[in-house]
Formats: C-alpha cells, sequence, structure tokens
C-alpha cells in the first residue's frame, strides 16, 4: 500500500550530531508506517538522540502517536531522548490527555539543538 504524498512529507536530516526528522501534514494510520521506517534509519546511527520537527504537523492520530512513543522507546534503550520542537497546543493536549507528554523533551523552538549540545550528545551533562 503506497501513501499518497500530500498527506504527510517527511524530511530527514543531521543537526547538530542529532537526526532531525521534519514532519509536514497529516500522521495517522495511512502515513505512520512511512514514519515508522525513517525513525528505524534514524535510530540506526551511533547517536541515540532524536528530534522531530512537528511545527507543520497539522494532525496527528493514535497511530501517529504510537510512532512516536515507539521512537521513545527504542531511543531510551540505548540512553538517549526524544525532543518534540514546535509543538502546536492541540498536540501537547494529546498527549498530556494520553499520559504520553512526560515522555518527550518538549520545546517550542531550535532551542533543542542547544539542550543536545549540553547533554553533550550522551544523555548527561557535558
Amino acid at each position: 500500500m503506497s501513501t499518497p504524498p500530500d498527506l504527510l512529507r517527511i524530511e530527514s536530516s543531521i543537526e547538530g550530531r542529532s537526526p532531525c526528522i521534519t514532519l509536514h501534514g497529516e500522521l495517522d494510520h495511512r502515513t505512520a508506517p512511512v514514519l515508522e521506517e525513517h525513525v528505524r534509519r534514524a535510530l540506526d546511527t551511533a547517536h541515540p538522540h532524536l528530534v522531530f520537527d512537528v511545527r507543520l504537523l497539522v494532525f496527528c492520530d493514535s497511530a501517529g502517536l504510537s510512532v512516536l512513543i515507539g521512537a521513545y522507546r527504542r531511543a531510551t534503550r540505548h540512553g538517549g531522548t526524544v525532543v518534540l520542537r514546535g509543538l502546536h497546543p492541540s498536540l501537547q493536549r494529546v498527549l498530556r490527555l494520553t499520559g504520553v507528554e512526560a515522555l518527550f523533551t518538549i520545546h517550542p523552538t531550535r532551542e533543542s539543538d542547544e539542550v543536545l549540545d549540553a547533554l553533550g550528545g550522551h544523555g548527561e551533562p557535558a
């Protein structure tokens, strides 16, 4: 099954030493498997920290939330963290209501890069 390209656009990059996945559009049951593959590839690197830039994410259902939680589990197994950057109030509310908000480091801006640099890329103060 292919994902219609207009539903979700995913851009992967490296910011500092951390993989960054930028999401544009809708993260739902149709697009979650595509994101899951990007997460797997990003966390296959030697750096266990992951940044999601979600400023342009307009919708996230339970399947999308499941991918984010899976990314958290995989990153923390290797001593990493997951940063959600640019979180909209509606997505933050979903995270709070489902009880998973505390799993993620949440930043409204590119401040997440500075936080990861301060961690020395290893989850502990430099």
